[in-house]
Formats: C-alpha cells, structure tokens, sequence
C-alpha cells in the first residue's frame, strides 16, 4: 500500500518503487524461509489451512519468480524507453 501511494504522488519514482518492491520480495522470500526452518505442521482454521514445508517452498518459489519477472520487465521497459 505505501508503495502505491507513493507512486501516485512522487513524480518519476518508477525507480524507486521498483526497486523498494525487489527488497520487500526478498526480504519476504527470506521471513519465509526463516519461519519455515523451526516448525514441522501448523494447521489452522480446524485443518483449513496447513503450514509444511510445501506451502513455503512454494511461496518461496511464486516471490523469486514475481523477483525474477519484476527484473525482466524492468529491461524490457529500458529496452524499448518506456521506463
């Protein structure tokens, strides 16, 4: 959210608000790997939502892609000057 709002009213801080947005992906990326190291299985909401190794691995995995997606476009929007 302070991302947007900052983005709405900073002029040209395209920059800036890309690269605030690859520290807060890897530093979630790192909360999570952290948090994931001391436990075995949480489950949550009666058995709902179940916390295991998978379920990090694979948020782990969709934020070092939105990670490595943020970095492409970024070149492809220098490439063809629209950043």
């Amino acid at each position: 959210m302070f991302l947007l709002i900052l983005g709405v009213f900073k002029k040209n801080s395209s920059k800036i608000i890309q690269n605030l947005s690859l520290v807060v992906l890897l530093v979630t990326a790192v909360i999570t790997f952290n948090e994931t190291v001391g436990i075995k299985e949480v489950k949550l909401f009666n058995n709902s939502i179940i916390i295991d190794y998978l379920s990090s691995l694979m948020k782990i995995v969709t934020l070092l892609a939105t990670f490595l997606v943020l970095i492409i476009s970024s070149n492809y929007l220098r490439t063809f000057k629209i950043f």
